[in-house]
């Protein structure tokens, strides 16, 4: 896996990627982390396609905007980078929160561009139920306490999300890519809040796998989704805790590849 930014007439964005032949796959990560999040896939994908985990503005390693965005702007600036590296046709992964902006880089996208579409850990579309899930998210505190308590709330709030038994290094490399950008890692949080995945999902006009792990708590509201998509299909890894892409990268790879083709 390598590293590089691209620049496009409005931004850069970091990336990481691996391969050079084959499809071109884009993989958009969660609020508020970054395409770290896909380390341990993207040199699988890279052995038969173009694999790309893409930062988005100001988060990870890629510069931040003047202000907040809305997730049509984070979808409009990864299209940007999309663009600059040459890719024609592509396919997009989008994850929990990355689910909103991928569905949004598949409506902005010409017809027919976008090839494919993997979706996992789909959130909540309505209700009661995201607006825990949104709750659950959080934003930064106020202060930096001296002790460093702050620290263990972001690591109590992403084990709460993926339980007592997820990897450890996951929920490491979550808390550091959380204080990186830890003034701003609300805005795509806040951005997706405003966002309409119900309307998102509806407008999909390509073949969309849903992926989920069975053991993650959010496996049920992907069916839910599915149905709104006329061209899904709908997997479940079992024996597989969150987040897939990290807990079992060889099965997700072998799922994505399979869908998509390469």
């Amino acid at each position: 896996m390598r590293r590089c930014y691209v620049d496009f007439p409005t931004g850069q964005i970091h990336c990481r990627y691996a391969g050079t032949e084959g499809p071109w796959i884009f993989l958009i990560h969660q609020f508020p982390l970054s395409c770290r999040q896909f380390e341990r896939v993207i040199p699988r994908l890279g052995v038969s396609a173009r694999a790309y985990g893409l930062d988005l503005p100001g988060y990870g390693v890629s510069p931040p905007p003047v202000g907040a965005l809305s997730i049509p702007e984070y979808a409009s600036a990864a299209l940007g980078a999309i663009d600059a590296l040459g890719a024609q046709r592509f396919a997009i992964v989008g994850i929990e929160t990355g689910v909103a902006v991928a569905a949004e880089i598949v409506r902005q996208a010409a017809a027919g561009r976008v090839t494919h579409a993997v979706l996992m850990a789909t959130p909540p579309l309505h209700g009661a139920e995201r607006d825990a899930y949104i709750d659950r998210l959080g934003e930064p505190g106020s202060d930096l306490e001296q002790d460093g308590r702050h620290l263990s709330v972001e690591w109590n709030r992403f084990e709460a999300r993926w339980g007592p038994d997820c990897d450890k290094s996951q929920l490491r490399m979550a808390v550091s890519e959380t204080f990186y950008v830890y003034g701003r890692y609300h805005w795509g949080i806040r951005a997706f809040a405003e966002y309409d995945l119900t309307r998102g999902l509806r407008a999909l006009n390509c073949p969309v796998l849903f992926l989920s792990a069975d053991l993650d708590s959010l496996a049920p509201y992907a069916e839910t989704a599915s149905r709104l998509v006329r061209q899904a299909e709908y997997r479940v890894l079992s024996d597989v805790r969150p987040t897939a892409p990290w807990a079992a990268p060889e099965r997700v790879q072998a799922a994505i590849t399979q869908f998509v083709g390469g």
